[in-house]
């Protein structure tokens, strides 16, 4: 697996209203959104044909660094949550995803996080092997082709990024 470098920039994202209408807003990426204001984040769950799932591990210096999770990252501005995810997987990864390989499993109010969002789940079924993945090191370190199993476990034991997403995720793995 191979590693490179995030590209810097302003990175700005969209604000919606409690019903996901677009507000008008938008804020960069330091900036706290105001109460009643909500940003978009898409997470990204690619399934082999083993029925696996890719996970990444988070890298040093992340918050939440060492524990497991699907790419996922926010919407920028003027994106979809589809293109979100097509472009995180692209950067976080280095796997090229296509618009018709995507499904939307579920989208998932959370109003009670630090940074309140609507998730949307995206799930594409591919194939590569794992030195395939390039990491961008400020993001990802590690990667893992994962059972059902081995991420229920990673929850349990308090390891995999869960936060208010727990039924969906079980949802998902139990559904797909």
């Amino acid at each position: 697996m191979k590693e490179e470098s995030k590209s810097s920039g302003a990175e700005y994202w969209d604000l919606y209203d409690e019903n996901r209408v677009f507000t008008g807003k938008r804020i960069t990426r330091e900036t706290q959104a105001a109460p009643g204001e909500y940003r978009l984040i898409s997470h990204v769950w690619i399934k082999n044909k083993k029925g696996q799932w890719l996970i990444t591990q988070r890298s040093e210096g992340q918050p939440y660094a060492g524990r497991w999770e699907p790419t996922s990252g926010s919407v920028r501005s003027g994106e979809t949550t589809l293109d979100a995810a097509l472009r995180e997987a692209r950067e976080e990864i280095g796997i090229e995803l296509f618009p018709s390989e995507g499904k939307l499993f579920r989208s998932v109010f959370r109003p009670t996080l630090m940074s309140p969002n609507f998730c949307d789940m995206w799930v594409f079924e591919k194939d590569f092997p794992l030195s395939d993945i390039t990491f961008q090191p400020e993001e990802t370190c590690d990667a893992l082709w994962a059972t059902r199993e081995q991420i229920l476990s990673l929850m349990e034991r308090g390891i995999f990024m869960v936060f208010d997403m727990e039924k969906p995720i079980k949802d998902l793995l139990f559904s797909v």
